[in-house]
């Protein structure tokens, strides 16, 4: 029954489709037609069609909607095409400044990050990361913070999980980066603290019980760091066991 909706739902579909072009080929510049083609293109999923589509509908409406090229954007996104989605979302950004939402922005980083263009997207992921709410708002922390790091951007990134460890100082990951990017300092006090306030957050693995105890061994507290390699070795006998 599923595949016969499915089925009669693609066939009114297509009829649709013809009856936009029959409407277009008789009035070209018919806007609603040409937005009407597009929402069905996209529904029967074909997406670079239905950018064009979008795009025709926006261009020759007598008050051209920005919603219309962020669609167009986002179906060449869908088609695969990053650099034509990247092209229609600048002209957006050009002709509509001032009515870029941030979920659209977040769009826009989609498309950068197709593109391999992670600098060019820093600016919009930070301004998402002050600006998005609830469980986003953390997503956004976790990607910036990550494209500091990936990028080099060694002082940003410390200063940066500072900041949100010290704001929401609960949150596990927080401290777990942190611990990885002084050591990459070799800042190795401070590392062993941020790793300590992570195992209180959070169970800690094997490895990094084994890190916990290396940095203690390296800091001359051997005794700490042989009481933790015996933790390690009574976890790995007890998962031994049948």
């Amino acid at each position: 029954a599923r595949d016969d909706r499915e089925h009669s739902g693609s066939d009114r579909y297509a009829r649709a489709i013809e009856h936009f072009k029959d409407s277009l080929d008789r009035n070209h510049g018919f806007s609603p037609a040409w937005l009407n083609l597009a929402i069905a293109l996209y529904e029967t999923s074909m997406f670079a069609k239905a950018a064009e589509a979008f795009e025709k509908g926006y261009e020759t409406s007598d008050h051209p909607e920005p919603v219309h090229l962020y669609y167009a954007s986002v179906c060449r996104l869908q088609a695969g095409a990053a650099r034509k989605a990247f092209d229609t979302f600048t002209r957006l950004m050009k002709d509509h400044p001032d009515k870029i939402t941030l979920q659209w922005k977040e769009t826009f980083v989609s498309i950068l990050f197709r593109l391999k263009r992670f600098r060019q997207a820093l600016p919009y992921i930070e301004e998402l990361a002050v600006k998005s709410v609830g469980t986003a708002h953390r997503k956004w922390e976790k990607i910036l913070l990550h494209q500091y790091m990936s990028l080099n951007m060694n002082q940003k990134a410390l200063d940066y999980a500072r900041t949100i460890a010290g704001s929401d100082p609960v949150c596990p990951e927080w401290w777990k980066a942190l611990c990885h990017i002084y050591l990459d300092k070799n800042l190795y006090e401070k590392g062993l603290t941020s790793l300590i306030i992570y195992g209180y957050l959070a169970p800690m693995t094997r490895e990094e019980l084994r890190l916990e105890a290396d940095l203690y061994r390296c800091l001359n507290i051997p005794d700490r760091a042989s009481e933790i390699y015996r933790q390690i070795r009574t976890l790995e006998s007890s998962s031994a066991k049948p």
